[in-house]
């Protein structure tokens, strides 16, 4: 199924519930009939615009989530590089997730918020 469309982007629809389909069959870890909006990093990979999954996080929070997933989701490592304590690093964690309405704990999701952050960084570089 495709996110709601108004009649004059029926095609952007029809494509978004295709590939939804599609993917549904191919990704055992989606469910068997999917919406677009439960594709996760393939939406960015088929050209969603990245900024969509990060909508609502500040500059902070950004860097704070890239931080923790480029180390694996060490937390440990994440506040020791970010010159943070841990509990400071979790507030941000959970702020995180209750802005992007997110489940970090959730490897789907990290991989979207991952990918999405790369896609940012590497638009920078045009």
């Amino acid at each position: 199924m495709s996110d709601p469309h108004p009649p004059d982007r029926a095609a952007a629809a029809y494509q978004q519930a295709v590939a939804a389909a599609e993917l549904a069959r191919l990704d055992p870890a989606l469910p068997t009939r999917a919406r677009w909006s439960d594709l996760g990093a393939y939406r960015l990979l088929l050209g969603d615009a990245p900024q969509g999954a990060l909508a609502g996080l500040s500059e902070e929070f950004t860097r704070t989530l890239e931080a923790y997933l480029d180390s694996g989701c060490d937390a440990r490592a994440t506040a020791a590089a970010l010159h943070l304590h841990r509990t400071s690093l979790y507030y941000r964690l959970g702020r995180i997730a209750e802005l992007t309405g997110r489940d970090l704990a959730d490897g789907r999701v990290r991989l979207e918020l991952h990918l999405a952050l790369k896609l940012v960084r590497l638009a920078r570089r045009a």
